[in-house]
């Protein structure tokens, strides 16, 4: 293997292994802000930790609604480890892509239901909620858009 040829791969597994590390961080800073954000609602300050996340529909909705986003993670992780391996053009990166695509039209949907139950609730202002489920939806329309792209590329005959 020629000099330049093991620099560039050093290079490229240097890369993979940061976007791994950011994926990793990205899971955590979700889970901390899932299990700490509940906590600063002024509707929760008197509340205990039990009323807080098992007696609210929402939030329970919302935890469910999170799952596909930790399983489309760990798939983002499991591609770029094909990419190390130079498994780009695999079954197992179509299979990541095909669950990464589904997790995300799942989120999508786990949006809309959250969505409809703020527009019906109580409160006068939804305008934040809908925001973020907004901001959620066209995350997770540009993943399906790019999982598809991929999955074509990784289909198509060379």
């Amino acid at each position: 293997m020629h000099a330049r040829t093991r620099i560039g791969q050093h290079k490229l597994n240097l890369s993979i292994s940061f976007l791994q590390l950011v994926t990793v961080l990205s899971g955590i800073v979700m889970v901390i802000f899932l299990i700490w954000e509940p906590q600063t609602e002024g509707v929760n300050r008197s509340a205990t930790n039990f009323e807080i996340y098992l007696q609210d529909p929402f939030l329970i909705l919302a935890y469910l609604g999170s799952i596909p986003f930790f399983i489309s993670l760990y798939q983002v992780y499991q591609l770029l480890g094909y990419t190390r391996q130079k498994r780009v053009v695999s079954t197992q990166s179509l299979k990541a892509l095909r669950i990464i695509r589904h997790c995300h039209l799942i989120t999508i949907g786990a949006v809309i239901i959250l969505e409809i139950i703020i527009l019906l609730g109580p409160s006068d202002d939804h305008t934040g909620g809908l925001a973020i489920g907004l901001m959620i939806s066209l995350v997770s329309l540009v993943v399906i858009s790019l999982t598809t792209i991929l999955s074509s590329v990784i289909n198509e005959p060379l």
